[in-house]
């Protein structure tokens, strides 16, 4: 098993984070290694959403089927191995959770990873990894969402009927 927690506090309030974390086709923005990311059905995230991820692993790229079951906006989200991933990969289960402090929200995110094989040997290289992994990529996370708006400078006249 491997096992990694991060917590990060970000300057946004507790319904625009929780947004950005359930905005799967967005991953690669701030997770380098995720090539693609959606969830199914399409509309609203619940408990039963399927969500695929298409990700970079030792330079291979790896499909994973989350299911969700847990969810309650804007606070929690937990996401499981589906039944149909293959038996050869390890299994997860994530868990993020939010908590609003005034205009700023911490956002603490769990994963555990459960394999068999060469992964129990090499779990706890496995395990420092992954810390190093989620401590950049909520890092990322942070940043682009703290980032100020872009203004742009209208060219053209402004007209009022």
């Amino acid at each position: 098993m491997a096992q990694a927690t991060t917590t990060i506090v970000i300057d946004r309030p507790i319904n625009e984070v929780f947004a950005a974390l359930q905005d799967y086709p967005n991953y690669p923005t701030w997770q380098p290694n995720v090539l693609t990311a959606r969830h199914q059905p399409a509309g609203s995230i619940q408990v039963g959403s399927r969500i695929y991820e298409q990700r970079r692993f030792m330079g291979q790229a790896v499909e994973s089927v989350g299911i969700v079951t847990a969810y309650q906006w804007p606070t929690e989200s937990v996401v499981e191995s589906a039944p149909e991933s293959p038996a050869n990969e390890p299994t997860f289960r994530s868990t993020t959770h939010c908590a609003a402090m005034g205009n700023r929200t911490q956002v603490t995110f769990t994963i555990v990873l459960r394999g068999h094989g060469l992964f129990t040997l090499l779990s706890p290289i496995i395990q420092l990894g992954l810390r190093r992994d989620l401590r950049a990529r909520f890092r990322r996370f942070k940043a682009v969402l703290e980032q100020p708006l872009a203004v742009t400078e209208r060219t053209d006249p402004i007209t009022i009927a």
